[in-house]
Formats: C-alpha cells, sequence, structure tokens
C-alpha cells in the first residue's frame, strides 16, 4: 500500500489482503471524512491487511524497481502491470526483501540460472558426491528419530514464533507418526516470490503468506553438502532474500559444516557469511526455556543462538 505526505508517496505496509468490505458505518468508525465532516461520504470500501509489515519507502524506490517514469503518481487503486512484473522477476526474486534490502541501503542482485551458476562454481549438476566414510548416512532408528525429533521441535518452536511452518510431506507424516503434532502448511502457498521447488524440500521453513522466515537443514549424519547445496540452489535463484539459513547439527560436527562452508564454490556464493551453525543442544535449550508459554520467540532470538562459522 501507499499514502500521501505533503505532496509525496510513501510505501506503506506490506502484507496480504485478508479480506475487503464495503461498509459506510464502519469507515465512520473508523475514521472521519479528509472533508464534509461527518455528513461527508465516507471511505466506504475498507481492506484488511493481514500479517503487515512497515516499508515506510519514499515511492522513487518503487518507481525505480518496476522502471516507473520520474513523474508517474499512482492515481486511486492501482496495480502493477503484468508486463512490469514480468520484466521485475525475469531479473530479480522476493520483491518483500527487495524493499528490505532497498531500506538498508543494499545492493540488488540479479538471479541466475542454477544450472548455469552451479556449472560456474563447480557445484555439481547432479547429486552431491557421495560422503567419506565417517559421514555416511546412518539409517538406523535411533539416528533417524534424532532427525525427526529436531524437525518437530523446530516446527513446535516455529508456532511459538507465530510462524506458519513446512516441512516436507514425507517428514511431516513422520512427525505425525511420532509426536501428533499437525501444525503444518498443507501446501507450500504460491504467494511467496521464491522458487517453490527449491525451498519446499528444506527440512523446516518458517515462513508467512508472503515471505520466508527462516529455512533450517537438519544434518544429524548425512553428508552437510547436501543441505548447503539446497542453500546454494537458493541463493542462485533468490540473491536478494534476506531471511537466515541453519545448518542444524549435533555440537560434535561443527568442524564438519566449518571444512564444507570453507570450499570455494560455497565462498563464492557468500553461504559462509549468510548460513549459521545452530546445535541440537541449543535447540534443545531454547525448547526448555519457552516450555511453559505459547509465544515471545523470535527468529532474531534463534539468530543470537546460532553462530556463522566463517573464517577469513
Amino acid at each position: 500500500t501507499w499514502y500521501a505526505s505533503h505532496t509525496k508517496f510513501w510505501i506503506g505496509p506490506i502484507g496480504k489482503i485478508a479480506g475487503k468490505t464495503i461498509s459506510p458505518e464502519l469507515s465512520r468508525n473508523l475514521w472521519q471524512p479528509l472533508t464534509g465532516g461527518l455528513d461527508a461520504t465516507p471511505w466506504e470500501l475498507i481492506y484488511f491487511i493481514a500479517d503487515a509489515r512497515e516499508i515506510d519507502l519514499p515511492f522513487e524506490a518503487l518507481r525505480r524497481v518496476f522502471n516507473y517514469a520520474d513523474n508517474y503518481t499512482p492515481q486511486g487503486f492501482a496495480h502493477v502491470s503484468d508486463e512490469k512484473l514480468d520484466k521485475f522477476y525475469s531479473n530479480y526474486d522476493d520483491l518483500y526483501s527487495i524493499l528490505v534490502r532497498i531500506k538498508a541501503g543494499e545492493k540488488l542482485e540479479k538471479h541466475r540460472a542454477v544450472e548455469e551458476s552451479r556449472r560456474q562454481f563447480d557445484l555439481g549438476l547432479a547429486d552431491p558426491p557421495a560422503p567419506s566414510p565417517d559421514e555416511s548416512a546412518d539409517t538406523s532408528p535411533e539416528v533417524a528419530s534424532d532427525h525427526t525429533r529436531m524437525q518437530y521441535m523446530l516446527a513446535r518452536l516455529g508456532q511459538k514464533a507465530g510462524e506458519r511452518i513446512w516441512v516436507p510431506p514425507a517428514d511431516q507424516t513422520r512427525i505425525l507418526n511420532s509426536y501428533e503434532f499437525q501444525g503444518f502448511d498443507p501446501t507450500f502457498t504460491t504467494a511467496i516470490d521464491l522458487p517453490k521447488s527449491y525451498v519446499e524440500n528444506i527440512d523446516v521453513v518458517w515462513k508467512q503468506e508472503y515471505r520466508v522466515d527462516a529455512a533450517y537443514e537438519v544434518e544429524n549424519s548425512t553428508a552437510i553438502y547436501s543441505g548447503l547445496l539446497r542453500f546454494a540452489d537458493l541463493s542462485i535463484m533468490a540473491p536478494n532474500s534476506t531471511y537466515p539459513m541453519f545448518i542444524v547439527a549435533p555440537s560434535e560436527r561443527r568442524g564438519k559444516v566449518r571444512d564444507q562452508l570453507a570450499r570455494p564454490s560455497f565462498r563464492e556464493l557468500g553461504l559462509h557469511t549468510r548460513v549459521r551453525f545452530l546445535p541440537y543442544e541449543m535447540v534443545d535449550e531454547i525448547d526448555r526455556f519457552f516450555a511453559a508459554t505459547e509465544a515471545g520467540l523470535t527468529v532474531e532470538l534463534v539468530k543470537s543462538k546460532s553462530e556463522l562459522l566463517a573464517t577469513e
């Protein structure tokens, strides 16, 4: 949405249109018409915006993003044309993150084709290379249970952070059978600008209707490379995304995570500055601290309990 202030237009809150109605009575109770006093015709068309976040940018920022003329001013209710949207998404990714980055004065990056970029960065076009013997996947019930338990805990903590929860469908079934947890989104919403196919296979995603807030890859015993490769794909397809990405693993795997993040391929994509390490033990600590409450947790708190393993 946008609003006028002293002849200038500003980008206001961004969110999902949850509903709309035409109601003169509700309008009069919410605000007085700008002119004419109580007898004037009120603003009868009312929109309800869910999960709103303030952006508060000069409208000039949107002009630049969508290549509007410098003197363009929106009139009444207006939407960005399909032609301009197609041109935007041919170069960029997540509109919400784009606006956040502009507000922070950060440079915007154009996305690239995953296949081309994997060749460029030597990430491999097929499956990740076979893990070394000490990283071979352990399919014993105990190990599988640890992975499922951590997904369940992250999902439950996400609810306490006020987030909607996405877990891949096959994992949803395992968590439901083990913990009777059913608080998942049934489908990954199409309202999010990020390429769904590169997000929906991540172990746990905290999100809202129009944005991703955090992504977690649980690496209990499998090759850490596989989780980082998913994050690499996301970084290629959505280089402007602002949400944190976490590798969640037992604390004794910290060194292996650091070694993988030191690979030239991942460093070239900047993963060593974006992907954070969150030990199992810290997830357990957060869970104990919030055991008696159903609210109060935030993504920022989780970030503060994780660590960047990058070395110069």
